[in-house]
């Protein structure tokens, strides 16, 4: 998982190959389906086969290593995704949000997120790229939905705009555990 807006350059792609009873024929190495390099010499008894990207890349890839003996194929694959990371904190005043200065950033793909927090009165954040969705749920440690007692808001910051969950109330707290469901 890659923040968006960053580049990968320089991509080493590295692939263990096990001869089984029959020689290997070949090696190749393919970036999202198109083929970057075919090996088909000196492979016969598998090893280690490596390539080197040679283009950067700013968006999600799938780079795949495949092997054949001619009967069988495996494969390999590795898949680099970019994000708008996820925000989550506390703070004293939801309406002076204007970026995630103090927040902490996640770097994960959509999904279900299970945070702690440790709040002394103030207000629980939890804010992801707006692209999203809107949630479907927010169960408290104790597993009671919670979701009406948040207010959602959207904010802008480095041009995405994210969508905010905040408690309605502050809250004084210490290692409690909110579940948000997207």
């Amino acid at each position: 998982v890659v923040k968006k807006g960053e580049t990968l350059t320089g991509i080493e792609l590295s692939a263990t190959v096990t001869k089984k009873s029959n020689e290997v024929t070949e090696v190749e190495f393919l970036k999202d389906g198109v083929s970057l390099e075919l090996v088909n010499t000196d492979v016969a008894d598998g090893g280690v086969f490596t390539h080197t990207c040679a283009d950067d890349i700013t968006e999600d890839t799938v780079y795949t290593a495949t092997a054949t003996d001619g009967t069988e194929k495996s494969e390999a694959s590795v898949k680099y995704i970019f994000v708008n990371p996820y925000y989550n904190g506390t703070c004293d005043d939801p309406a002076a949000i204007a970026d995630f200065t103090g927040m902490n950033e996640v770097l994960e793909v959509k999904g279900k997120k299970v945070v702690s927090y440790t709040a002394d009165n103030q207000y629980i954040v939890f804010a992801y790229d707006n692209s999203y969705g809107d949630l479907t749920s927010i169960l408290d440690g104790n597993g009671f939905e919670n979701l009406t007692a948040f207010n959602k808001t959207t904010i802008e910051v480095s041009g995405v705009t994210y969508t905010l969950y905040t408690t309605q109330n502050k809250v004084t707290c210490s290692n409690f555990k909110y579940t948000f469901i997207v």
